[in-house]
């Protein structure tokens, strides 16, 4: 099974910051395959734990000892869960 085009165009575009940038800003799971100094940019992480909490999983260690970051991570989990409860 071929993978799906996103993610190809993610690795095609790893290093490419605006990209990633924009990418990520609508699916945060794609931080996955972004380049590492990519997932050390505080913007670009932040931006992909606001649309998905799990993209935090694919950080630097850095910035996963980032409270803001951590915060709205687990600031929107607790939200998923509150809005799946009703």
């Amino acid at each position: 099974m071929p993978e799906p085009i996103e993610i190809t165009n993610m690795k095609n575009n790893s290093s490419n910051r605006e990209y990633v940038l924009k990418t990520v800003k609508e699916n945060g799971k794609l931080l996955e395959f972004a380049d590492d100094n990519l997932k050390n940019d505080r913007e670009i992480v932040f931006e992909a734990v606001k649309n998905n909490p799990e993209s935090l999983e694919f950080a630097s260690d850095n910035l996963k000892a980032d409270r803001e970051i951590v915060y709205e991570s687990v600031s929107r989990v607790r939200l998923d869960i509150l809005l799946c409860k009703t």
